[in-house]
């Protein structure tokens, strides 16, 4: 198709059809998605609820110990987010992570 002999009206009008085609294989593709997935929930013999159930709970898992206060054993931290205030005054007295490695 030689797009540039058709006027601006012709190619916005293409353009509208194929936005729409594009559109319509996607809900194709997820209703028969939601269809497979159905299936096998049904043959695995879940509710509709015990697998909204399902997909909504958390997967996380907690990071565990990976550093100890030798000087509080029940002072820990995992390595995730900001270190604690006694692991930074160790550091600050020339100490190194390794030293609190569990």
């Amino acid at each position: 198709m030689d797009f540039k002999q058709q006027t601006l009206d012709e190619l916005e009008d293409l353009r509208d059809q194929i936005d729409s085609e594009i559109q319509s294989r996607k809900n194709q593709k997820k209703n028969d998605a939601l269809r497979q997935i159905k299936d096998i929930a049904e043959q695995a013999g879940l509710s509709p609820d015990e697998l909204l159930n399902l997909m909504s709970k958390k997967t996380r898992t907690s990071a565990g110990i990976k550093y100890r206060n030798p000087d509080n054993s029940e002072q820990a931290w995992s390595g995730r987010g900001r270190r604690p205030r006694w692991l930074e005054e160790g550091l600050k007295k020339g100490k190194t992570l390794d030293d609190y490695l569990v």
